[in-house]
């Protein structure tokens, strides 16, 4: 799972812990072990990003 915005920007440990959290207690324990949860790295640039991903995923 990644996470991005600005709420993750302005804390970031505390949004991926309380996400964590929330993985742990609500997912299949055998489920949330695989789960990663991080904080975005492209920051301004993921929809950006993301678009052209999908634009060259497309014209293959």
């Amino acid at each position: 799972v990644v996470l991005g915005g600005g709420l993750v920007e302005a804390m970031p440990r505390l949004a991926l812990e309380e996400v964590r959290a929330g993985l742990k207690e609500t997912a299949m324990a055998s489920f949330a072990k695989q789960v990663k949860v991080v904080e975005a790295d492209l920051g301004d640039d993921a929809t950006t990003m993301g678009a052209a991903a999908l634009a060259a995923e497309g014209a293959r």
